[in-house]
């Protein structure tokens, strides 16, 4: 199971828990599993998976208090 104690693993190596993550990188990585990277990027995860990461990023994101409609563009953030 993924909860905000979780540790993700950036593009240069840097681990770091969803708990420790900026704001910034927390709505980028939710950006990138929903396929809403504005560079592109794109997440190689088996959907469950995905779903599991989604769900705890946008929990921390909720619990921080961060709006989310921008990112979403509507959308529910869990899936």
């Amino acid at each position: 199971m993924i909860t905000r104690e979780s540790i993700w693993t950036t593009q240069t190596g840097e681990c770091v828990a969803i708990k420790d993550m900026t704001n910034d990188h927390l709505l980028n990585l939710i950006r990138c599993f929903r396929n809403m990277s504005p560079i592109g990027t794109r997440l190689k995860t088996k959907p469950s998976r995905r779903r599991q990461w989604v769900n705890a990023l946008a929990n921390e994101a909720y619990t921080r208090g961060l709006k989310l409609d921008d990112l979403t563009e509507g959308e529910p953030v869990h899936e």
